[in-house]
């Protein structure tokens, strides 16, 4: 069950109150995990509620959020918990902007989509385990609920 929805301008709750500011939220793709597990270290486990930022976003503004899956406590006034590394860099290093996210609690991974390649991470090993180019680039993407399939 989702606790936020998201608009070409603002986010929304289900309320209808908006949470962030228009240029935050053009600028970043977002997830929300109902009870999920990750660790900010091996030794150290978290349980709850995080909501995961995919960035940069559409417009590949760097200065609202940088690069990276970037993981907030949402039972803590979402608050910034850490940014985890992720792939998704051009021929020259630069970072390719996001159009895609997609996760399963089932099986702990996360899959972001640029408008290149798609890659996989470990939400508890927080490690790329594959990224993959598609001949005519990539967009949006969805997973199966038992987390086997993915369309993209």
């Amino acid at each position: 069950m989702l606790d936020m929805i998201v608009s070409s301008d603002r986010f929304y709750t289900f309320d209808g109150v908006p949470t962030m500011p228009h240029h935050f939220a053009t600028s970043l793709i977002l997830l929300l995990l109902p009870i999920f597990s990750t660790a900010t270290s091996a030794a150290d486990p978290l349980e709850g509620r995080y909501l995961y930022v995919a960035s940069p976003g559409v417009r590949n503004y760097l200065e609202y959020g940088g690069h990276g899956l970037l993981v907030f406590d949402i039972d803590d006034g979402h608050r910034f918990v850490k940014r985890v590394p992720i792939g998704g860099l051009d021929g020259n290093g630069k970072p390719v902007n996001v159009k895609g996210v997609c996760a399963s609690p089932i099986t702990n991974l996360i899959h972001i989509s640029t408008l290149r390649t798609m890659m996989c991470l470990d939400l508890v090993t927080e490690k790329l385990l594959w990224e993959k180019e598609y001949e005519g680039g990539c967009d949006r993407m969805s997973v199966t609920p038992d987390g086997k399939t993915i369309y993209l």
